[in-house]
């Protein structure tokens, strides 16, 4: 996988291998951040290591609206499984599907996002 991505961020002519590392570094740090600061309760090491191929994946340009769209789907099925009585505030709830969720929303709306924004 690692390799896959390596590849095709040299071949990519709208991404340089700087960006796409540095978008891996960035948005694993701040999932760090979270897990060192709640200590382990608010961020798994997973979602972490996931962060890094998330940013390698969607680049620097994308990785911010990756991570809102992610806490957002988050948040919404979060109060959403609380409303239901599925949940309750102290269970966990692994985010590993809604940063897969804001990967593939920032695929499908992150120009049109950028473009909205003025960006």
């Amino acid at each position: 996988m690692v390799f896959y991505l390596l590849f095709f961020s040299l071949l990519s002519t709208t991404h340089s291998l700087y960006s796409d590392l540095l978008a891996g570094f960035a948005s694993a740090s701040f999932l760090l951040l979270i897990n060192l600061f709640t200590k382990g309760r608010g961020m798994g090491l997973g979602d972490v290591k996931f962060a890094v191929m998330g940013g390698i994946i969607i680049g620097l340009k994308f990785s911010p609206i990756w991570l809102f769209l992610s806490f957002l789907t988050g948040g919404v099925a979060g109060i959403i499984l609380i409303l239901l009585g599925r949940a309750a505030l102290k269970d966990r709830v692994a985010f590993g599907p809604f940063l897969i969720t804001g990967l593939l929303l920032t695929f499908v709306l992150g120009s049109k996002l950028l473009s909205f924004l003025g960006f």
